[in-house]
């Protein structure tokens, strides 16, 4: 049974606590998108609201956890815990740390394996550093090193990117 609740300041639309927006104005159910993402961060899926004549983006994931389970606590994040940021049911999702969110992606992509074109963005953002490429990546710091400094990429044919 799919259970639905009223979007905190969005009168016209409702949750549910399958990661489903319905506008209750117009009686459907509205599409979820992704935005077009060139830096490989984790795709999560978003919503556009209006109120007002005002369009709003609001990603899924936050609106069903404030809906479901309360306002975002100071300094939590939203935590997927299938490590599948498309996976929008209430059961996946939780509030927690910075910390807690990097340990589940750590734990989902332990085997995450970078492609030519995530080598070749490391490269070309010099300015970034390895930490913040890595939480981008959501891979481990020393795998955006490795691919950084070509250390092991040059022996698969990668290096000359």
């Amino acid at each position: 049974m799919e259970n639905w609740k009223p979007i905190n300041g969005f009168p016209d639309y409702a949750i549910s606590d399958h990661g489903r927006v319905r506008s209750l104005k117009r009686g459907i159910i509205l599409k979820p998108w992704q935005k077009p993402d060139k830096s490989y961060q984790l795709r999560y899926l978003q919503v556009e609201l209006w109120l007002m004549g005002r369009r709003y983006k609001a990603m899924i994931h936050h609106l069903v956890l404030e809906a479901f389970r309360g306002p975002r606590p100071a300094r939590y994040e939203a935590r997927h815990l299938d490590g599948d940021p498309q996976n929008n049911n209430l059961s996946n999702l939780e509030w927690g740390t910075f910390r807690e969110n990097l340990a589940d992606r750590r734990k989902h992509m332990t085997k995450m394996a970078l492609t030519a074109e995530m080598v070749r963005y490391i490269r070309l953002h010099p300015e970034k550093s390895v930490r913040a490429l890595a939480h981008e990546l959501g891979c481990a710091k020393s795998t955006v090193h490795i691919a950084r400094t070509g250390l092991t990429w040059a022996d698969i044919g990668v290096f000359d990117l």
